[in-house]
Protein backbone atom coordinates (compact mmCIF):
# COMPACT_ATOMS: atom_id res chain seq x y z
CA UNK A 1 0.00 0.00 0.00
CA UNK A 2 1.37 3.43 -1.07
CA UNK A 3 2.43 5.75 2.04
CA UNK A 4 -0.64 8.72 3.07
CA UNK A 5 1.53 11.08 2.35
CA UNK A 6 -1.12 13.88 1.73
CA UNK A 7 -3.84 15.37 4.17
CA UNK A 8 -7.30 16.05 3.50
CA UNK A 9 -9.42 17.63 6.33
CA UNK A 10 -13.39 16.32 5.72
CA UNK A 11 -16.49 17.97 7.79
CA UNK A 12 -19.37 15.62 8.23
CA UNK A 13 -22.27 15.59 10.24
CA UNK A 14 -23.26 13.70 12.85
CA UNK A 15 -26.02 11.16 10.46
CA UNK A 16 -23.38 11.01 7.99
CA UNK A 17 -20.84 9.79 10.92
CA UNK A 18 -23.42 7.49 12.47
CA UNK A 19 -24.02 5.10 9.23
CA UNK A 20 -20.03 5.42 8.40
CA UNK A 21 -19.41 3.83 12.09
CA UNK A 22 -22.38 1.42 11.52
CA UNK A 23 -20.50 0.11 8.42
CA UNK A 24 -17.38 0.16 9.94
CA UNK A 25 -18.26 -1.68 13.25
CA UNK A 26 -19.53 -4.28 10.51
CA UNK A 27 -16.06 -5.12 8.96
CA UNK A 28 -14.31 -7.82 10.86
CA UNK A 29 -11.52 -5.69 10.97
CA UNK A 30 -13.45 -2.90 12.35
CA UNK A 31 -11.23 0.06 10.90
CA UNK A 32 -10.99 3.46 12.28
CA UNK A 33 -13.03 6.18 10.75
CA UNK A 34 -10.44 7.17 8.48
CA UNK A 35 -9.98 4.20 7.15
CA UNK A 36 -13.72 3.75 7.02
CA UNK A 37 -13.58 6.67 4.83
CA UNK A 38 -10.90 5.59 2.93
CA UNK A 39 -12.83 1.83 2.06
CA UNK A 40 -15.88 3.54 1.48
CA UNK A 41 -14.20 6.07 -1.31
CA UNK A 42 -12.36 3.38 -2.83
CA UNK A 43 -15.37 1.14 -3.30
CA UNK A 44 -17.37 4.09 -5.01
CA UNK A 45 -14.58 4.81 -7.32
CA UNK A 46 -14.53 1.39 -8.07
CA UNK A 47 -18.22 1.23 -9.04
CA UNK A 48 -17.70 4.01 -11.36
CA UNK A 49 -15.42 2.83 -13.57
CA UNK A 50 -15.80 1.66 -16.61
CA UNK A 51 -13.47 -1.69 -16.35
CA UNK A 52 -14.98 -3.03 -13.52
CA UNK A 53 -18.12 -5.11 -13.66
CA UNK A 54 -20.57 -4.39 -10.57
CA UNK A 55 -24.57 -5.41 -10.06
CA UNK A 56 -26.52 -4.65 -7.66
CA UNK A 57 -29.36 -7.38 -6.22
CA UNK A 58 -31.88 -6.49 -8.68
CA UNK A 59 -29.49 -6.47 -11.27
CA UNK A 60 -28.13 -10.15 -10.83
CA UNK A 61 -31.53 -11.32 -10.18
CA UNK A 62 -32.63 -9.85 -14.06
CA UNK A 63 -29.57 -10.43 -15.49
CA UNK A 64 -29.98 -14.52 -14.09
CA UNK A 65 -33.29 -14.51 -15.11
CA UNK A 66 -32.62 -13.60 -19.36
CA UNK A 67 -29.41 -16.03 -19.17
CA UNK A 68 -32.20 -18.63 -18.18
CA UNK A 69 -34.17 -17.53 -20.89
CA UNK A 70 -31.33 -17.10 -23.25
CA UNK A 71 -30.59 -21.09 -22.48
CA UNK A 72 -33.86 -21.77 -22.90
CA UNK A 73 -34.78 -20.27 -26.07
CA UNK A 74 -31.42 -20.29 -28.06
CA UNK A 75 -30.46 -23.48 -29.87
CA UNK A 76 -26.85 -22.38 -30.63
CA UNK A 77 -25.66 -19.85 -28.75
CA UNK A 78 -22.76 -17.70 -29.11
CA UNK A 79 -22.79 -16.50 -25.53
CA UNK A 80 -22.62 -19.59 -22.58
CA UNK A 81 -25.62 -18.45 -20.67
CA UNK A 82 -24.87 -21.30 -17.91
CA UNK A 83 -21.39 -19.53 -17.38
CA UNK A 84 -22.84 -16.41 -17.36
CA UNK A 85 -25.38 -17.60 -14.07
CA UNK A 86 -22.34 -19.19 -12.43
CA UNK A 87 -20.45 -16.39 -12.56
CA UNK A 88 -23.44 -14.18 -11.37
CA UNK A 89 -23.91 -16.42 -8.65
CA UNK A 90 -20.54 -16.79 -7.73
CA UNK A 91 -19.75 -13.16 -7.43
CA UNK A 92 -17.19 -13.43 -10.48
CA UNK A 93 -18.31 -10.98 -12.60
CA UNK A 94 -14.69 -9.87 -13.56
CA UNK A 95 -14.91 -13.32 -15.53
CA UNK A 96 -17.56 -12.66 -17.76
CA UNK A 97 -15.43 -10.48 -19.94
CA UNK A 98 -12.56 -13.01 -20.50
CA UNK A 99 -14.89 -15.50 -21.19
CA UNK A 100 -16.64 -13.49 -23.89
CA UNK A 101 -13.97 -10.66 -24.85
CA UNK A 102 -16.01 -9.72 -27.48
CA UNK A 103 -19.00 -8.40 -25.90
CA UNK A 104 -16.91 -6.43 -23.75
CA UNK A 105 -14.20 -4.61 -26.30
CA UNK A 106 -11.97 -1.87 -25.23
CA UNK A 107 -13.01 1.49 -26.24
CA UNK A 108 -10.97 4.06 -28.86
CA UNK A 109 -10.44 1.36 -31.52
CA UNK A 110 -7.24 2.52 -33.24
CA UNK A 111 -7.46 3.67 -36.68
CA UNK A 112 -4.91 1.65 -38.34
CA UNK A 113 -7.50 -1.35 -37.02
CA UNK A 114 -10.29 0.32 -38.75
CA UNK A 115 -7.86 0.43 -42.13
CA UNK A 116 -7.13 -2.72 -42.05
CA UNK A 117 -10.40 -4.39 -41.38
CA UNK A 118 -11.87 -2.53 -44.22
CA UNK A 119 -9.17 -3.48 -46.39
CA UNK A 120 -9.20 -7.05 -45.31
CA UNK A 121 -13.19 -7.11 -46.53
CA UNK A 122 -12.60 -5.03 -49.16
CA UNK A 123 -9.94 -8.12 -50.56
CA UNK A 124 -12.13 -11.15 -49.56
CA UNK A 125 -15.24 -8.81 -51.25
CA UNK A 126 -12.99 -8.82 -54.39
CA UNK A 127 -11.67 -12.52 -54.07
CA UNK A 128 -15.30 -14.04 -53.60
CA UNK A 129 -17.12 -12.61 -56.03
CA UNK A 130 -13.85 -13.33 -58.54
CA UNK A 131 -13.88 -16.80 -57.78
CA UNK A 132 -17.76 -16.95 -58.03
CA UNK A 133 -17.18 -15.46 -61.89
CA UNK A 134 -14.62 -18.05 -62.96
CA UNK A 135 -15.21 -21.26 -64.55
CA UNK A 136 -16.38 -23.71 -62.83
CA UNK A 137 -12.92 -25.62 -64.57
CA UNK A 138 -10.88 -22.80 -63.12
CA UNK A 139 -13.04 -23.19 -59.53
CA UNK A 140 -11.70 -26.94 -59.58
CA UNK A 141 -8.09 -26.18 -60.68
CA UNK A 142 -7.96 -23.81 -57.97
CA UNK A 143 -9.38 -25.44 -55.18
CA UNK A 144 -7.18 -28.39 -56.07
CA UNK A 145 -4.34 -26.49 -56.09
CA UNK A 146 -4.94 -24.66 -52.63
CA UNK A 147 -6.00 -27.34 -50.93
CA UNK A 148 -9.32 -25.54 -49.37
CA UNK A 149 -12.63 -24.66 -50.02
CA UNK A 150 -12.63 -21.15 -51.30
CA UNK A 151 -16.53 -20.54 -50.98
CA UNK A 152 -15.95 -18.08 -48.38
CA UNK A 153 -12.69 -15.73 -48.18
CA UNK A 154 -13.76 -13.72 -44.95
CA UNK A 155 -14.60 -16.47 -41.84
CA UNK A 156 -14.41 -13.63 -39.72
CA UNK A 157 -11.81 -12.97 -36.56
CA UNK A 158 -10.74 -14.74 -33.25
CA UNK A 159 -13.65 -13.11 -30.77
CA UNK A 160 -11.19 -14.32 -27.66
CA UNK A 161 -7.88 -11.90 -29.09
CA UNK A 162 -9.49 -9.82 -32.06
CA UNK A 163 -12.46 -8.37 -30.53
CA UNK A 164 -11.71 -4.56 -31.80
CA UNK A 165 -11.24 -6.39 -35.54
CA UNK A 166 -14.94 -8.17 -35.09
CA UNK A 167 -16.42 -5.18 -33.63
CA UNK A 168 -15.35 -3.00 -36.57
CA UNK A 169 -16.60 -5.94 -39.01
CA UNK A 170 -19.98 -6.31 -37.82
CA UNK A 171 -20.58 -2.64 -37.90
CA UNK A 172 -19.07 -2.20 -41.49
CA UNK A 173 -21.21 -4.98 -42.73
CA UNK A 174 -24.22 -4.42 -40.29
CA UNK A 175 -25.30 -0.72 -39.54
CA UNK A 176 -22.93 1.06 -41.70
CA UNK A 177 -24.67 -1.17 -44.82
CA UNK A 178 -20.75 -1.94 -46.29
CA UNK A 179 -19.80 -4.87 -47.46
CA UNK A 180 -23.42 -6.11 -47.57
CA UNK A 181 -21.93 -9.46 -48.76
CA UNK A 182 -20.75 -10.51 -45.19
CA UNK A 183 -23.76 -9.38 -43.25
CA UNK A 184 -25.09 -12.79 -41.93
CA UNK A 185 -21.36 -14.09 -41.27
CA UNK A 186 -20.28 -15.64 -38.27
CA UNK A 187 -18.26 -12.97 -37.72
CA UNK A 188 -16.56 -15.26 -34.74
CA UNK A 189 -13.78 -17.36 -36.91
CA UNK A 190 -12.79 -18.94 -33.67
CA UNK A 191 -9.03 -19.40 -34.40
CA UNK A 192 -6.26 -17.25 -34.14
CA UNK A 193 -4.81 -18.13 -37.45
CA UNK A 194 -7.13 -16.07 -39.93
CA UNK A 195 -5.91 -12.54 -39.12
CA UNK A 196 -2.30 -13.95 -39.76
CA UNK A 197 -3.61 -15.62 -43.31
CA UNK A 198 -5.55 -12.16 -44.83
CA UNK A 199 -2.11 -10.21 -43.55
CA UNK A 200 -0.17 -12.32 -45.42
CA UNK A 201 -2.73 -12.12 -48.58
CA UNK A 202 -2.84 -8.12 -48.28
CA UNK A 203 0.05 -6.78 -49.49
CA UNK A 204 -0.05 -9.06 -52.51
CA UNK A 205 -3.36 -8.27 -53.16
CA UNK A 206 -3.04 -4.37 -52.51
CA UNK A 207 -1.44 -3.91 -55.63
CA UNK A 208 -3.83 -6.42 -57.74
CA UNK A 209 -6.51 -4.54 -56.57
CA UNK A 210 -4.74 -0.62 -58.23
CA UNK A 211 -4.28 -2.36 -61.41
CA UNK A 212 -8.02 -4.41 -61.81
CA UNK A 213 -9.00 -0.72 -61.52
CA UNK A 214 -12.24 -1.77 -59.89
CA UNK A 215 -12.97 -4.42 -62.62
CA UNK A 216 -12.88 -9.01 -61.30
CA UNK A 217 -9.71 -10.09 -60.48
CA UNK A 218 -8.29 -12.64 -63.20
CA UNK A 219 -7.62 -16.14 -62.42
CA UNK A 220 -3.41 -15.42 -61.64
CA UNK A 221 -4.35 -12.77 -59.53
CA UNK A 222 -6.28 -15.19 -57.61
CA UNK A 223 -4.34 -17.65 -57.57
CA UNK A 224 -1.01 -15.70 -55.91
CA UNK A 225 -3.41 -13.51 -53.74
CA UNK A 226 -4.61 -17.01 -52.15
CA UNK A 227 -1.27 -19.05 -52.19
CA UNK A 228 0.22 -16.20 -49.99
CA UNK A 229 -2.98 -16.59 -47.06
CA UNK A 230 -2.57 -20.87 -47.62
CA UNK A 231 1.10 -21.29 -47.78
CA UNK A 232 0.59 -24.39 -50.06
CA UNK A 233 2.34 -23.92 -53.02
CA UNK A 234 0.44 -23.49 -56.22
CA UNK A 235 1.06 -25.90 -59.33
CA UNK A 236 1.51 -23.34 -62.29
CA UNK A 237 0.13 -24.59 -65.48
Amino acid sequence: MPPKSERFELRLDEAFLARVDAWRFSQPSEPSRAEAVRSLVEMGLQSQSTDSMNFSNPQKLMTVMLAEIHRAVVEKPEIDSSFIIEAMCEGDYWAIPFKHSGIFPPKDCPPAIVDEVIDILDMCDFLESSIQNLSDADKERLQDNVGYSLDEIFVGFDGNNEAWHVGVAQMLAGPLGRFSRFKKRDFNSHSPTTLGRYRRMLPVFLPLRIESMGRQLPYQAIERITEAGYGKSIKKV
